[in-house]
């Protein structure tokens, strides 16, 4: 919250009148003068005020959100090799140690504990990653509106109950099935806002008032990046800046470095 200017009070004066006389003769003479430190104001030109300089035009402000959303994407596609990376490790390290005689039992937890507390701390970058991007999308600028916690948990309720019911499991079982397969998507917040769009009472659209017959389907989300068809080749004249635009965030890791290179550089048409 910006904060509160308070108007000078006391001795000093709000409208800055001192040394202004009164006397209505005072400061008359020949056209054009007028008392020392005041200025004449050139005919037409009263009540002007100088234009505002330094705004962004909105050409600028643009440029700025696409180099923004550019530097994510090249994090988020950096994050995604490295939480591959990170699998190949896990799957890997510990059975060499071990067979190695390097680790024992114990020590071989140990070391799978702190490879997943890195894969946990490498997934949260991630997904802020991710929906850092969501918000500089003009498709998803209300994405903190839309998913937020009481949405986010009224959905997981809806779902958890079709799932107790489908598998007979406890509503608590449910629960915890239904977040762990939402967080475990590739984008969980893109997942969850279509679902909130499309189905939560808040957003699904409602049969019209005084009878009538109200549409068919709930309200479908914007569409997203995934609409555009992408593309494969792994050499410049296969991919363009369009493509790689279209592709899914867990898919940027597919486009060749030194294509991708160009891309971040705005030199791939």
């Amino acid at each position: 919250m910006a904060d509160v200017k308070q108007t000078p009070q006391g001795d000093e004066d709000p409208r800055n009148l001192e040394g202004v006389t009164t006397d209505p003769d005072e400061g008359k003479g020949d056209e054009g003068v007028v008392d020392e430190g005041q200025t004449q104001e050139p005919e037409g030109q009263e009540g002007k005020k100088p234009e505002e300089g330094g705004e962004s035009s909105v050409e600028e402000l643009l440029a700025q959100r696409d180099a923004e959303v550019r530097e994510l994407r090249a994090l988020l596609r950096e994050q995604k090799r490295e939480m591959t990376e990170l699998r190949m490790q896990m799957q890997g390290t510990s059975k060499a140690l071990k067979e190695a005689g390097v680790l024992d039992e114990g020590e071989e937890d140990e070391e799978q504990k702190r490879l997943l507390q890195r894969q946990e701390a490498l997934r949260a970058q991630q997904l802020e990653t991710m929906l850092e991007m969501m918000r500089l999308n003009p498709k998803y600028e209300d994405v903190d509106e839309v998913v937020s916690q009481e949405h986010f948990d009224d959905m997981v309720e809806a779902m958890a109950e079709v799932y107790a019911e489908r598998t007979g499991v406890s509503k608590g079982e449910a629960v915890m099935a239904v977040e762990d397969w939402i967080w475990s998507q590739p984008n969980p917040y893109k997942l969850m806002y279509a679902q909130i769009k499309q189905y939560h009472p808040d957003y699904a659209k409602q049969p019209p008032k005084g009878g009538g017959r109200g549409p068919k389907e709930p309200a479908k989300a914007p569409s997203s990046i995934q609409g555009m068809a992408g593309g494969g080749g792994a050499d410049a004249a296969g991919w363009t800046a369009a493509k790689i635009d279209a592709l899914p965030e867990d898919e940027l890791d597919k486009v060749p470095r030194d294509v991708y290179a160009l891309y971040l550089q705005g030199k791939l048409k």
